[in-house]
């Protein structure tokens, strides 16, 4: 509605305790076209590679306490993270992962990142969008 889009009322909480396969599928290739896919010679995911820094997937793996050796018998973190999102994860570590991907991109990126996740969302929830609020550093 008007008023909340703007501020005049406060927004709705829906809060939902299943994702859809659906949305849980697009939210995974939106990641997926842009960090994976997008990949190649001149990427910064190779550059990543040849350096020895951890790759994007390999930070969020971290952060959402996933491994990121994958040698030996241990999936990739890439792998790891597609199998939780899509079949493993409850619901909540689905916004989970998106907000610690979008905590590690630039601001342009950034923004341009919730705005495609938000019309990915309100497909399945009108309600449900994504809001980034710099954190306030403590006096």
């Amino acid at each position: 509605m008007f008023s909340e889009k703007y501020g005049y009322m406060p927004e709705k909480v829906i809060q939902y305790e299943k994702v859809s396969d659906e949305l849980r599928n697009r939210i995974w290739n939106l990641f997926y076209q842009h960090e994976i896919k997008a990949g190649g010679i001149s990427s910064k995911s190779f550059t990543q590679v040849l350096t020895g820094e951890q790759t994007m997937e390999e930070k969020i793996a971290d952060k959402m306490g996933l491994l990121i050796d994958s040698a030996g018998k241990h999936k990739s973190a890439t792998e790891q993270l597609k199998d939780n999102v899509i079949r493993f994860f409850p619901w909540f570590k689905i916004y989970d992962f998106i907000d610690i991907y979008l905590s590690f991109l630039e601001k342009d990126e950034r923004i341009q990142r919730i705005q495609q996740y938000n019309e990915i969302l309100e497909l399945n929830n009108p309600y449900i969008k994504i809001k980034w609020r710099r954190k306030r550093r403590k006096a």
